[in-house]
């Protein structure tokens, strides 16, 4: 997994790129041609993801999160059998992360810890 979160880029649509401007760590995206912070998972690793509106639902309810075949992608899986390979992320439950949104006091918003397994 890789994400160069804790500087946000905003692209202008003249290509003008502006850094810092936008505080909110779901704002990034890993630009082409920039460097960015990696890390590889190991077992045992304790993970928060704050997920977006679209997929709120699916994480609030997700037992596991599985590598979706073909995509870079992780999948919600709501029932409570355990994948019998592979790498997978086991739901550990809500808390809580604060984000910045330009104003004085964060804004809190659910997001969902998960430990990473290995079958």
């Amino acid at each position: 997994m890789a994400s160069s979160p804790e500087v946000v880029i905003t692209t202008l649509p003249d290509g003008t790129e502006l850094k810092g401007i936008d505080n909110n760590i779901r704002d990034f995206v890993n630009i082409k041609g920039h460097p960015i912070d990696a890390f590889k998972l190991i077992e045992d690793d304790v993970i928060t993801i704050v997920p977006s509106t679209a997929n709120a639902t699916a994480m609030s309810t997700a037992k596991f999160l599985i590598p979706e075949a073909g995509k870079f992608a992780l999948k919600a899986q709501a029932d409570g059998t355990a994948p019998t390979t592979g790498m997978y992320l086991k739901a550990l439950g809500a808390t809580t992360a604060h984000i910045g949104d330009g104003n004085l006091v964060k804004k809190a918003v659910t997001a969902y810890k998960f430990v990473v397994c290995v079958a």
